[in-house]
């Protein structure tokens, strides 16, 4: 994986050897921010974060911030290399623990995003759970998105969102993006 635009433009992203997740691939990459258009001054939070592969990239096309919730260490080690080999680690926060644990840390410190993007691995029930987490404690800017990169096996999981509104969804192969808003 690299990263496809901006300061970082041409670098690789490092992945562990026998790597357990699945990275964004570039056409996905390439098609989210594109739909996003200009990401200057935005913060940015990158939830299932692997190796920061997304995050990164929205730092490198101009986000002021982003914010990494990955619980597993190693991935949580690789966001820091991949940062460092961008030069963008002034502009992170790495959060290495649950979602759950994560979302309400930021939601205590006061901090919302414009940009929320969630890619829990496919076919396990995250989707609908982490949307819990997301609607129930507001760290959503006013005017903010939620993205969710998810399976089209699991496109049934955004119907139940209660305060989240669905008004986006592009299909890509078996991924999904599905855009939504308070």
């Amino acid at each position: 994986m690299r990263i496809i635009s901006g300061e970082a433009k041409g670098r690789h992203v490092l992945y562990p050897p026998k790597c357990r997740v699945r990275p964004t691939t570039d056409k996905i990459k390439e098609a989210l921010f594109s739909i996003l258009g200009s990401l200057s001054g935005d913060s940015f939070l990158d939830v299932y974060s692997g190796a920061g592969n997304v995050g990164i990239e929205a730092l490198s096309r101009g986000a002021a911030s982003a914010a990494f919730i990955e619980k597993d260490a190693v991935l949580a080690r690789y966001i820091k290399a991949n940062l460092l080999l961008c030069g963008l680690t002034d502009k992170a926060q790495i959060l290495g623990i649950t979602v759950v644990r994560a979302v309400s840390l930021l939601h205590k410190q006061g901090t919302f995003f414009n940009i929320i993007f969630a890619d829990p691995p496919y076919d396990k029930g995250l989707v609908s759970e982490t949307l819990g987490y997301l609607a129930d404690v507001s760290i959503v800017a006013e005017d903010g998105v939620v993205i969710f990169q998810h399976s089209t096996r699991e496109a049934g999981a955004l119907d139940k969102a209660e305060k989240l509104i669905l008004f986006d969804q592009r299909k890509y192969g078996d991924t999904m993006l599905s855009f939504l808003k308070f």
